[in-house]
């Protein structure tokens, strides 16, 4: 009989006990024991790692999607700004394309753009609503258009995702500024001597002034002490350089040219409001850099009208003149008696004298296709032009263009406002000198005067129709 034997090879050897066979079995059964652990381990890890994955990619997916669906909304909002634009500023605009209805007593045009398609595959609509579409210049500062766009994106499962954004939008201030120079930021200074060391220029041996005022309180009355109630700190002039001579600028400057330096100012000139210490010249808390002045394109008007006399009444209504140059002499008063539109193909030159009737109810809108001249000596009979409402926002002079000068010279207060975009503008006058709005040119000029102008702030709401002012927003809400 063999010897027993534990040799897994067959040789004889002692016999092992049964208490070391067991320790080896509860060896091996503890080394299966860990790989099943290990296992486990590594199957909830790839689990959980597969897991944080597509919780990952399902993240990132849906954020694409909503950035997707924001973007459709964004679509719609300039969808809709460009209708409310064509219908503010394009005669006859009649809205193709969307549905004008009333809802809830509040005029309301809807629109769906359809036919969005992505590279990944999402299908994109957009749902626009624009309340109070009919909005007009006057009453879009009172009841602004409010504009809400729905993005809409829909993935391959069905799944929509909106996304929603909300603007109220206005015109855009034709002049925010009291005294504006439309040349670019990076503008070089003017040459040319002396009076066009800059774009806008204070020349004089007296002391001028620019404040400002809101024509709608206070009776429209504009008074001259910082104690009382209708006068402010917050003109401003802006222009790439500036110049000021003996000038106190209630207000701020703001400009920003290519050497980098804020404004120039002479010893004796002075930029301040009411509350800067006594003795101090330039409130630095009052310059900024941000000095543009925007710039609209001029709309020559047209129609059927009268021919512009020199003399009488006319208004309200539609006038013209095309047979060269428009010259009211000495002597001649041209009254105006209700809202008027008048149209000058060329240049035109006031040596009498031009009224508008305290009665007028509306803005009286001079368009000059090439130079404007305001020139009353003092010793002419002409006052120049007399606005007897008092209301800057109802006279604007406008002129396109695009080299010739535009002179203002008169010893009658201004109320009205002077658009020369393209340019220069020279102001000159007298020590009862004053002019109630604002002005904007290429480059402005003043000098050989007591010259006071007070920036009318409710100008900053105020449009005309002869110029294309775009909308802006300025709310906006995101859900």
């Amino acid at each position: 009989m063999a010897p027993v034997t534990n040799d897994p090879r067959g040789c004889p050897g002692p016999r092992l006990s049964a208490a070391a066979a067991d320790r080896r079995s509860d060896q091996r059964g503890s080394v299966v024991l860990v790989a099943l652990c290990l296992c486990t381990v590594l199957a909830v890890s790839v689990v959980g790692f597969f897991a944080v994955c597509a919780r990952t990619m399902e993240l990132s997916n849906r954020s694409y999607v909503y950035t997707t669906s924001l973007l459709l909304a964004e679509n719609g909002i300039e969808e809709a700004m460009w209708s409310l634009d064509q219908a503010l500023n394009t005669s006859g605009y009649s809205w193709t394309g969307w549905t004008l209805a009333t809802v809830n007593g509040v005029p309301t045009a809807t629109k769906t753009l359809t036919g969005f398609t992505t590279n990944t595959g999402l299908q994109g609509t957009v749902n626009i609503t624009v309340q109070y579409y009919n909005a007009t210049a006057s009453t879009a500062y009172t009841q602004p258009p409010v504009i809400i766009c729905d993005g809409i994106s829909q993935v391959s499962d069905g799944t929509q995702i909106d996304k929603q954004l909300k603007a109220i939008v206005k015109p855009s201030p034709l002049f925010s500024n009291a005294m504006g120079s439309t040349a670019a930021p990076n503008a070089a200074t003017p040459s040319g001597g002396y009076y066009n060391s800059s774009h806008v220029s204070f020349y004089s041996d007296t002391s001028p002034l620019v404040d400002s005022y809101d024509s709608t309180v206070n009776s429209g009355n504009y008074t001259p002490s910082p104690a009382t109630t209708n006068r402010s700190d917050q003109a401003i002039i802006s222009g790439p350089h500036l110049s000021l001579s003996n000038a106190a600028i209630l207000g701020y400057a703001a400009t920003a040219n290519s050497s980098g330096t804020l404004a120039q100012f002479n010893a004796s000139g002075s930029l301040k409001g009411f509350s800067t210490p006594g003795g101090t010249q330039v409130d630095t808390s009052r310059e900024t850099n941000n000095g543009n002045q925007n710039a609209f394109s001029i709309v020559a008007p047209s129609g059927a009208g009268s021919i512009l006399p020199v003399s009488g009444s006319i208004g309200p209504g539609y006038y013209y003149y095309t047979s060269g140059n428009y010259y009211q002499g000495w002597g001649n008063t041209l009254t105006i008696t209700g809202p008027t539109t008048i149209y000058i193909a060329n240049g035109a030159e006031f040596e009498g004298s031009v009224v508008i009737s305290s009665s007028s109810t509306g803005p009286v809108q001079i368009y000059v296709g090439d130079y404007f001249e305001v020139n009353i000596n003092l010793n002419s009979s002409g006052t120049g032009f007399t606005n007897q409402t008092k209301s800057p926002a109802n006279l604007g002079i406008f002129c396109n263009s695009p080299s010739n000068a535009a002179y203002y010279w008169s010893n009658t207060p201004f109320y009205g406002v002077i658009y020369v975009p393209n340019a220069d503008l020279y102001i000159y006058g007298s020590p009862t000198s004053r002019l109630y709005g604002s002005v904007v040119a290429y480059h402005v000029i003043s000098y050989y005067a007591d010259f006071q102008l007070h920036y009318d702030l409710n100008l900053r709401k105020t449009n005309f129709s002869m110029i294309n002012t775009p909308y802006e927003v300025t709310e906006w809400v995101e859900n």
